[in-house]
């Protein structure tokens, strides 16, 4: 079962239960808000460590053009910093942990949903008691 699976499996309301649903629904928000946050870090992290990187080959590819005497365009300096391997990896890390983030962040906003319809179905069965209430009396 793949990790959308588990998340769908959690997410359904189990209607037959809903005290059980209402009560297990903050504590489920609150972890995947916080692997969320958690995602959110470790992307701004990367996003660092790939500024300071670049900031690092700039220089020294500065450096060594200098010190040889040629000449460097803005643009062929970018394309040169931009194939190194590393800053490739980086990049590629940075969409990864791009799109777990933006996994997470869709699947708070669930959450968020699920919330509204524990509560319109909360809501649901109260007037349904008093309606049933009033048929008695």
């Amino acid at each position: 079962m793949g990790l959308s699976d588990k998340i769908k499996k959690k997410l359904v309301i189990d209607a037959s239960h809903l005290n059980d649903e209402i009560i297990k629904q903050p504590g489920e928000y609150a972890y995947y808000s916080h692997q969320c946050v958690k995602k959110k870090r470790e992307l701004d992290l990367l996003v660092l460590d790939l500024d300071v990187l670049i900031a690092k080959k700039d220089s020294k590819y500065r450096d060594c053009f200098v010190k040889s005497g040629k000449k460097l365009t803005e643009s062929q300096l970018e394309k040169l910093i931009n194939k190194t391997d590393a800053v490739i990896k980086l990049r590629r890390d940075i969409i990864d942990i791009k799109c777990r983030y933006k996994i997470l962040k869709g699947v708070v906003a669930a959450y968020e949903q699920r919330k509204d319809c524990l509560i319109s179905i909360s809501a649901n069965r109260r007037e349904e008691m008093k309606s049933h209430v009033a048929v008695i009396e």
